[in-house]
């Protein structure tokens, strides 16, 4: 599993616990925001790896 998948595969889950369904815009909001986390802890502020 890469590492984008990983995200995606977490940020359907959170939104299955938190809202009871997984509607693809908000899966698509919380991946992304996932992404952005995910980027500046390692450093990566103003580039997009995923």
């Amino acid at each position: 599993m890469t590492e984008t998948e990983r995200l995606l595969a977490e940020a359907r889950e959170t939104c299955l616990r938190v809202h009871g369904t997984a509607p693809d815009e908000l899966v698509l909001a919380l991946f992304e925001r996932l992404c952005t986390e995910q980027d500046l802890a390692q450093g990566y502020a103003g580039e997009a790896l995923h």
